[in-house]
């Protein structure tokens, strides 16, 4: 009786420590990002004088990351509308070339790697999209595969948008929170 109270302990203390370090990571990350409509910008991202709670906030959710030297990543979890990206929805990404050097926008599922499916279509970037005469592009982003422009959210579940910005523009780094960035538009669900 006493080996099942002290496991039983043991298992809640496991639990309860698991949950509140996901929770505080999540907030931390929260919290030290800048909002750009659905995108958020996390700048200590790369950065060696983070502190211990960003750093392991960034080591779950930013695998490998660049410094902002480098490159500023953008991820939106949900639309320009606030509602959470689904893999059974169907959305449009719409916008300019970001003022960078290089970007690209992938796709990544609810455990911050690659969706696990064969479509071999998980990001579009500066040199791969298709623009319309004035330039500006529409990718969408859907389980069902499309004729051009396509990320494939297929396997994803709840998933994220992350956009890099490869060497940024000084107006980025200045004011990364009001640059113009694509705009995150829901279509329909199934």
């Amino acid at each position: 009786m006493r080996i099942l109270k002290y496991s039983l302990a043991l298992v809640l203390g496991i639990t309860i420590g698991t949950w509140s370090a996901q929770a505080m990571l999540s907030k931390q990350l929260d919290a030290a990002s800048l909002h750009n409509g659905p995108w958020r910008t996390l700048l200590a991202a790369g950065a060696a004088d983070s502190g211990m709670y960003q750093r392991a906030a960034i080591a779950v959710g930013g695998l490998l990351a660049l410094s902002k030297e480098e490159t500023l990543y953008y991820t939106a979890f949900e639309d320009s509308n606030g509602q959470q990206l689904q893999e059974n929805c169907t959305y449009h990404v719409l916008g300019n070339d970001p003022d960078a050097r290089w970007w690209s926008l992938t796709a990544y599922a609810a455990d911050h790697y690659l969706p696990q499916n064969t479509d071999n279509a998980l990001s579009v970037a500066k040199t791969t999209v298709e623009r319309e005469d004035d330039g500006q592009f529409d990718i969408v982003v859907s389980a069902t595969e499309m004729p051009r422009n396509w990320i494939s959210s297929r396997a994803a579940g709840d998933y994220s948008l992350t956009l890099r910005l490869y060497n940024p523009s000084t107006k980025v780094y200045e004011a990364p929170q009001s640059v113009e960035l694509p705009v995150i538009q829901r279509e329909s669900c199934q």
